[in-house]
C-alpha cells in the first residue's frame, strides 16, 4: 500500500463583512512506497495484447509549498456587483528514497536505441530530465577540433558539454536538464453583473515547467517546424539550431536543444448573458430569459513551439515529454434559456 502523511499550517481570513476571503496553507506532503509503473525489459512480455508495466512501490517523494487564495465581491447596488478570485501555488518536490537499494529509476520514451530521457533520483524532483547539455553548434572545422572528442560531427551540428571533462562526449557527460514539474501554478476567475448582463472569465498559468519536444525529433522525415528557418546554414547563420538533414546525426540525441520553457497563460472560458427584465416577459408566460454566448480555450500566452504546453500522460515519469498531443478545442457556445 502506499502510505502518505501530510502536515499543513493554514490561515483563513474574512475582511469587510466578508466581502474579502483570503485562504493560506502551507504544507508538507509525505509519500511512502508511492505505486509506480516500472520500466521493465520487453522480453517479459509487458508489450503483448493485454499486457501492461507492472506497478510496484517504488520509492519514497516529499511535495513541500504553500498555496494562496484571495477573493473579493463587492456589490455597488441591488444591480450592479463583481466578483474576482485568484489562487496560487508553489511546490518543491523531491525524492527522498527509492526501494530494493537502486540509486535511479529511468523512464519515459524519445526513440529506439536511445536511454530514456527521465529519472527518478534521490534529491531530485521525479521524472526530471536527464540528458546531454548543449553549448551552441559548431560553426567550422576548427571548432570541432579544438572540442572534446564528438564522433562524426560536422559544422552546423550541436556541440555538446563535456561535462566530466574527460575529453570524450557519450552518455556518461548526462546531467539534469529540466524538470517537467511547474514552480508555480495560477488560477484566476472574474464575474460582474450590470442591469441585466453578465460576464465571467476563468484563466489558469503554469510558471517554471519544462517540457520534450518529442514529436520534433523525427519531424525531419515527414515536415519541418516554423523554427527551422533560422537553421545553421553556414558559418555565423545560427548558433543554437543545427544543420537540416534527414540522416541519423547526433543532433538527434537527447539533449536540452529539445527542452522547452512550458509556461503559459490560458484564459479557459469567457462567458457573457443577458438576462430579460421580467416585466417585460411576464406578459407571455415566462419568469425569466437568459440569452448567452461563451467560447472555451480562446487563446493561450505562451513561448512554448509545441501545440499544447498543458500536456501530462498521467505518469510521473513521463508527465512532461510532448509526443504531438492534440491541442485542447476551441469551442464557441450559444444559447437561451427559458424558466417558466
Amino acid at each position: 500500500w502506499e502510505r502518505n502523511t501530510q502536515f499543513n499550517l493554514g490561515l483563513d481570513l474574512n475582511l469587510f463583512d466578508e466581502a474579502l476571503t483570503v485562504t493560506a496553507d502551507y504544507f508538507i506532503k509525505e509519500s511512502n512506497d508511492l505505486l509506480l509503473s516500472i520500466p521493465v525489459s520487453g522480453i517479459t512480455g509487458y508489450t503483448a495484447p493485454g499486457g501492461g508495466l507492472p506497478i510496484a512501490n517504488a520509492g519514497s517523494i516529499k511535495n513541500t509549498g504553500i498555496e494562496l487564495a484571495i477573493n473579493y465581491r463587492y456589490d455597488f447596488s441591488e444591480d450592479i456587483s463583481f466578483n474576482f478570485g485568484v489562487n496560487g501555488s508553489k511546490l518543491k518536490n523531491e525524492t527522498t528514497s527509492l526501494n530494493d537499494g537502486v540509486s535511479f529509476i529511468q523512464g519515459g520514451g524519445f526513440s529506439i536505441g536511445q536511454l530514456p530521457p527521465t529519472r527518478w533520483e534521490v534529491g531530485q524532483p521525479i521524472g526530471y530530465f536527464y540528458g546531454l547539455e548543449t553549448d551552441g553548434v559548431f560553426q567550422n572545422a576548427s571548432e570541432i577540433e579544438s572540442h572534446a572528442s564528438q564522433p562524426d560531427a560536422l559544422p552546423g551540428d550541436l556541440r555538446f558539454v563535456d561535462r566530466n571533462n574527460d575529453g570524450a562526449i557519450d552518455s556518461e557527460d548526462r546531467t539534469f536538464i529540466g524538470s517537467p514539474i511547474p514552480e508555480y501554478i495560477f488560477g484566476m476567475s472574474f464575474s460582474a453583473e450590470i442591469h441585466g448582463f453578465d460576464f465571467s472569465a476563468f484563466a489558469d498559468a503554469q510558471v517554471g515547467r519544462d517540457l520534450v519536444r518529442n514529436y520534433a525529433r523525427n519531424l525531419p522525415l515527414t515536415n519541418r517546424t516554423a523554427y527551422s528557418v533560422d537553421r545553421w546554414h553556414g558559418e555565423g547563420t545560427s548558433t543554437n539550431i543545427p544543420r537540416l538533414t534527414t540522416g541519423a546525426t547526433d543532433n538527434n540525441l537527447f539533449s536540452d536543444y529539445f527542452i522547452e520553457d512550458g509556461s503559459y497563460l490560458r484564459i479557459k472560458t469567457l462567458q457573457l448573458g443577458y438576462t430579460i427584465p421580467r416585466y417585460g416577459i411576464q406578459s407571455i408566460g415566462f419568469e425569466k430569459i437568459r440569452i448567452y454566448g461563451s467560447v472555451s480555450n480562446p487563446f493561450t500566452l505562451t513561448k512554448y513551439q509545441g501545440y499544447d504546453p498543458n500536456i501530462s500522460s498521467g505518469n510521473p515519469l513521463d508527465s512532461g515529454i510532448d509526443n504531438g498531443y492534440y491541442p485542447q478545442a476551441r469551442t464557441f457556445i450559444a444559447g437561451i434559456k427559458i424558466t417558466l
